[in-house]
């Protein structure tokens, strides 16, 4: 057939819409792309819009390479068989590129150059929008079993919640730790999601053993939307994993936690104990009593290993129950009563 441009004859297969390769490129733009490519990214964390949707920026030119594999659009006919670009004038935010295309067309190879004024705008993403507003669905309540919060509970408790988030933030870009409040008995966490928040509770809940309750309330509307407000309240149970216990004349460390018994470790002899309610009604935290500090290690000898009391500078011998390995420089240590106990590891 011919080309009814040029009248030169060809294949069926080479022609497209009745042109050769070469009348087709000349009279037709084979690739639409367009010479000026704005690019919205967040100025808070460095997120770009994507049509409606923001997401994280890839890395360095791999961000240019996205916006214009998404900007480029070959007419029928065309295949693109390779797309590339260098940067010319400009800086950071502004500047000018060519567009290198191999194109193909009836099985004619051609390269194509395009120029492109590239720039990067600054905006706000929604997620950003909704934490400089202070935006949050739910609020996270810990409590004591009784009484306040203790300080180092508040610090495991609050290092396990920002863990949490930071690990779900990964997942859904939207969740998000609005505020932290100290109040009094405890902590008020202030979350992005609610269904962020409730798995972060139930998390608590099952590694402390904790009791949950939950109930919510209508606060506002949003996007045309009821925007209702959840309230997660967990409170503690009267001793958590960790903490030191008094019972009698003995000293111990609780392991686990369930809701009718306890595992604590015997922190003379090591021996591990199972405790049922009774036991536990009677057992106390030792509170200012008792505390917490690093001893060094002056040496170790089979089941047992010498230690410098950090108070006496004294050497005192105690059984190895945690099994100090021989070489280690510093070990955890309780004092409780003018005493000195190995407190395990953490």
């Amino acid at each position: 057939m011919e080309c009814f441009r040029c009248g030169r004859r060809f294949a069926d297969a080479q022609l497209v819409k009745g042109l050769c390769a070469d009348c087709f490129v000349e009279t037709s733009a084979p690739l639409e792309l367009p010479q000026h490519l704005a690019i919205l990214v967040c100025g808070s964390c460095g997120s770009v819009l994507r049509g409606k949707t923001w997401s994280p920026a890839p890395e360095g030119d791999a961000l240019v390479e996205r916006v214009l594999s998404e900007n480029t659009f070959a007419r029928e006919g065309v295949e693109v068989r390779g797309l590339t670009w260098s940067r010319g004038r400009g800086d950071e935010r502004s500047f000018d590129i060519e567009v290198r295309a191999a194109l193909s067309v009836g099985g004619t190879e051609f390269v194509r150059t395009y120029p492109v004024h590239v720039k990067l705008r600054n905006s706000i993403c929604d997620v950003c929008s909704r934490k400089s507003g202070s935006y949050f669905e739910a609020i996270l309540q810990v409590r004591a079993f009784e009484g306040a919060l203790a300080g180092d509970h508040k610090e495991h408790i609050r290092e396990v919640v920002e863990v949490a988030v930071a690990r779900q933030a990964q997942k859904e870009r939207e969740v998000f730790l609005t505020k932290v409040e100290e109040v009094h008995g405890g902590l008020d966490f202030y979350l992005s999601s609610t269904s962020a928040g409730q798995r972060i509770a139930a998390g608590l809940r099952d590694e402390l053993s904790a009791t949950l309750t939950r109930s919510g309330k209508i606060a506002g509307a949003r996007d045309g939307a009821e925007l209702q407000r959840t309230t997660f309240s967990v409170r503690l149970p009267k001793f958590i994993r960790g903490d030191p216990l008094v019972q009698g004349e003995r000293v111990y460390r609780v392991l686990k936690v369930h809701p009718h018994s306890v595992v604590v470790t015997d922190l003379e002899t090591g021996a591990q104990e199972s405790h049922g309610q009774e036991w536990v009604k009677r057992a106390r935290v030792p509170g200012k009593e008792a505390r917490a500090e690093d001893a060094v290690v002056v040496s170790v000898s089979g089941p047992e290993v010498q230690v410098l009391d950090p108070v006496s500078y004294e050497t005192v011998t105690l059984t190895n129950w945690p099994r100090v390995e021989p070489g280690t420089e510093r070990t955890p240590t309780l004092r409780y009563m003018g005493r000195l106990f190995l407190r395990g590891p953490p």
